[in-house]
Parts: structure tokens; sequence; C-alpha cells
């Protein structure tokens, strides 16, 4: 069965209950995402709250689709042709997986998700989606193709004997994209700061971590600016974002130098990176200077027709 991907956009950077609207399909789940770890041979069951905005009454289909990391904005892409694990299964009494059911205007009703690893499972991340997709009436059981909506939770499970998976990040670039040679920023310019993690570990991590801006040569930081904890994936790399973003900072003098240091912990461990930078009135004295050349100029122009 093949879905249309072009009305597909899925993350896993979002906290809020999220609606998809397509025509007169208007359909929430909720919670939007589950991070849960489980030990081999074990079982655990989650309800997930779907609701019908729409009009009227739409026929569903819920299905597990595996996925994987697009890029490092954190997007991710379903992967249409991977069977998804045999662990998940629904065990609402009228509702099967891969199998249509309708839902009426303004009803809200559970999915009701049991996931249960086998003894042997190799431990690791599994990351699927629990979609919810709507589909045409009017097609054939054997023809679900014809897409009209979808909502979508992201699933991020780890298994894991020990609770304690391998985890690791590494700062893979800290740095102003603004800047001049990489060091000078313009007095009238925000100071805006491009910062990628990457996944080195075996297990999705979400860093906590802030960066601080102070002074050369002082202690005291001029502004604390935490970054959005996001979740990273094993062998991706991912664009941090802030929680007042954007990642920037405004100068309070029109000459100085500063330092921007980045900072997190993860498991107990610290990780820092530092940037140091000028701030300079860099457009104005190129302009000044070039007023002063034209002025030079125009002067010697002048003598030369005198003499």
């Amino acid at each position: 069965m093949k879905l249309i991907a072009s009305l597909i956009l899925l993350t896993f950077a979002f906290f809020f209950p999220t609606d998809c609207l397509a025509q007169s399909f208007s359909l929430s789940i909720s919670p939007p995402i589950l991070e849960t770890m489980i030990q081999p041979g074990k079982r655990i069951i989650y309800t997930f709250d779907l609701e019908n905005h729409s009009p009227g009454p739409i026929n569903l289909i819920a299905k597990i689709v595996p996925f994987e990391a697009e890029d490092n904005q954190g997007h991710i892409r379903l992967i249409l042709n991977e069977e998804p694990p045999e662990f998940f299964s629904l065990l609402n009494a009228d509702i099967n997986f891969d199998q249509p059911f309708s839902i009426g205007s303004g009803q809200k009703i559970q999915l009701v998700v049991r996931i249960a690893i086998p003894q042997n499972q190799p431990e690791g991340d599994y990351y699927q989606t629990l979609l919810i997709e709507q589909s045409s009436p009017k097609v054939p059981l054997e023809n679900l193709s014809q897409s009209l909506g979808v909502v979508g939770t992201n699933i991020l499970l780890t298994i894991s004997e020990s609770g304690q998976p391998q985890r690791g990040l590494e700062i893979d670039s800290f740095s102003i994209p603004n800047a001049y040679f990489s060091k000078i920023v313009d007095s009238f310019s925000i100071v805006n700061f491009d910062l990628s993690l990457r996944n080195v570990g075996e297990a999705f991590s979400k860093p906590q971590g802030s960066i601080f801006i102070r002074p050369e040569r002082e202690d005291k930081s001029l502004q604390e600016i935490k970054i959005r904890p996001d979740n990273i994936l094993p062998n991706t790399t991912r664009k941090m974002q802030c929680l007042e973003e954007p990642c920037s900072f405004k100068p309070p003098r029109l000459i100085g130098s500063y330092q921007a240091n980045f900072e997190f912990v993860l498991d107990n461990k610290k990780y820092q990176s530092t940037i140091s930078f000028w701030v300079f009135p860099l457009k104005i004295t190129i302009g000044i200077i070039f007023l002063l050349i034209l002025l030079f100029f125009f002067l010697w122009q002048t003598r030369q027709k005198r003499s």
C-alpha cells in the first residue's frame, strides 16, 4: 500500500497535539510523541486520544510505519517499504491495524496500543509512527491508496535490558554565521549562533544546555540562551534551536570583545565549546574610510587643476 508522501509532515520536535487539515478533514491525536524504554520480554500499554473536529464522520485506517531522520532540522522520513515490528498491536475490540474504521463528527475515541517485546529481541532503538490515515469510503479494501489526510504520533522506543543504554553526544559545530572572518560582528547587527550536535551513542538523546555570553576577561555572564531539548537520533546530526528563538545576542556596546560558551551535561559528563568574537562598527567605519578616500581624491583633483 502506498501513501501520498506530500501529505505527510511529521516531526518529533513538537510537544502539543496537532490538527491536520485537508479539505473537510480535521483530526487531532495526542500525545503527539511517545518516548519509552522497555526490557526484552516485557509488555506495556499506552492509550492515544483521537478526536474528529470535522463537520462530518470520517473513515480512517490506523497503521504502524517505521521512520528515520530525513535532515538535520528534525524532519523525518516514513519508510513505506519496510514492515513494522510485530510487537505492536491494538487492543480495541472493534479496531485493528490496517483495517478501516469510522469516527463521528465531534467524537473522541481512544486507541489502546500494546507493545510486547519478545524475550530474544535485540537491544536498540526502534522508531515508529502510529499513523492515522483518512481514506475514501469508495475505495475497495484491496486498494486503499487514495489518502485524503493524515495525522500521526511518533514513537521513540528503546529496548534495553539494563535500562541504561549507551548515550553519547558531540558538538559537531558551534559558530557565528554572520561574523566576518569568523570573529568580527558589526555593532549594529545581531550576533547569531549556529549550533549542531551529533549523536554518537546507541540511543536517542535529548540534551539540555545553554549558551552563556560574557565580556572577555570577565566572569559574569551577560545573557544565558537556553537551547530547546530536541531529540537527536543515533548516527545523526541535528541543528539545535533555542527556547526563545532566534539564538542571538544584541551587543550592549559599539566596540567590545566577548566569549560565547555553550555547555551541556549528559550522564554526569560536561561538554562545552567556546567562541571568542569582537563587535565593531564595521560598516560605518568602511563608509567613513570610503568617504575620506573620495574627499582625498576630490581635493587632489582640485589641487591638480589649480596647478
